[in-house]
């Protein structure tokens, strides 16, 4: 859990440019799972440095490959420039956290029974088609205190198989606890054919276990052709909306503007590959009854793509499952129901 500190100034006449920064660098950070633990200005004293600096940021990361796709998210969205031309004298340091009390007293801090992770795991997240980590944008902040939240991007394979491959590559700890919603559900299941031996509890939400009906493929197939000849989402998101969400929340407008960025912001080609990937995934439920960890099973009430009997189903298969029902909610209950989902994530986070 590495911390990255921050020094600079200030340009005087630029601070609105560096508050647009903060505003989109913020967005990245928390998506990742990271978080600003502290910040300051005007120094009250010098004690020594060779060059003044006013401003000071501590972000706390999941981990130096977290950090590292912050750097890369940043650049891709070209917010860099904003920074580098609204301060001077700017500069990063990254450290790993250092336990200094136990190393005063010679002792070694505590661990979890996996081994070598601290007390507060990991949590990897995993979102659904067409979105981004603003699906989980509500956990990463209410879930912090007890967990290191990682979202992990699912928009580069075209395969479930290589999704959960990425996954298991690219997660900041050899161990942790794993949730996924709808098709992150699916690569869930698959992580645990891959390597159930990592996670150390599942949490599905708004997912299921069986394929997809030829209707649904054939569904799938018309969405594709849209995305391939339409001009941005507005069409398939304006088709899918009564299936996302729950019908009294079909107006909400701070919701639907969420789901409508996401769309846009993994775009047609990674939206291909996406539905490709859910349509050739496989049957989950024959391994279902080899998942040894708690599980946590989440279903809105009212989910209309992926319904409660799917759910029963799972919770039936599945050794250690809990079930847990959240009403008046649709698909998308991280978004539509989050004090609900944190709730019921807390509790499993934080299960024997």
């Amino acid at each position: 859990m590495p911390y990255a500190l921050n020094l600079f100034n200030l340009i005087p006449g630029k601070e609105d440019q560096y508050r647009r920064y903060s505003v989109l660098a913020g967005k990245i950070i928390y998506g990742l799972g990271g978080r600003v633990v502290l910040a300051g200005h005007a120094p009250l004293r010098y004690l020594h440095a060779d060059v003044e600096r006013r401003q000071l940021i501590v972000v706390d990361f999941p981990s130096e490959a977290v950090f590292q796709q912050f750097l890369d998210e940043a650049e891709r969205q070209h917010i860099h420039e904003l920074r580098e031309s609204a301060t001077t004298d700017y500069i990063w340091t990254l450290f790993e956290q250092w336990d200094m009390r136990s190393w005063v007293r010679g002792t070694q801090p505590a661990t979890s029974a996996a081994g070598n992770e601290t007390l507060r795991p990991a949590l990897v997240l995993l979102p659904g088609l067409l979105c981004d980590a603003a699906l989980w944008a509500p956990q990463t902040e209410a879930l912090a205190d007890v967990s290191m939240p990682w979202v992990a991007d699912l928009t580069r394979d075209d395969t479930i198989a290589g999704m959960a491959a990425r996954v298991l590559a690219e997660a900041p700890s050899e161990h942790f606890a794993l949730a996924g919603l709808s098709m992150g559900g699916y690569v869930a299941m698959e992580i645990m054919r891959q390597a159930p031996q990592r996670v150390t509890r599942l949490a599905l939400l708004d997912t299921r276990a069986r394929p997809d009906t030829p209707d649904e493929t054939q569904r799938r197939h018309e969405f594709i052709r849209l995305a391939q000849t339409e001009r941005g989402f507005a069409p398939i998101t304006s088709r899918m909306l009564p299936l996302l969400v729950h019908p009294a929340r079909a107006n909400d407008e701070s919701l639907v503007r969420v789901i409508r960025e996401m769309s846009e912001h993994v775009g047609a080609e990674a939206y291909v590959r996406q539905q490709r990937a859910v349509m050739s995934r496989p049957d989950f439920r024959p391994g279902l009854p080899e998942i040894e960890c708690a599980t946590l099973l989440l279903c809105g009430r009212d989910d209309a793509l992926t319904t409660l009997e799917m759910h029963s189903e799972m919770a039936r298969l599945i050794p250690l499952a809990r079930l847990v029902i959240v009403e008046q909610c649709g698909h998308l209950s991280t978004l539509e129901r989050p004090t609900e989902v944190n709730a019921a994530l807390r509790d499993w986070l934080l299960e024997p």
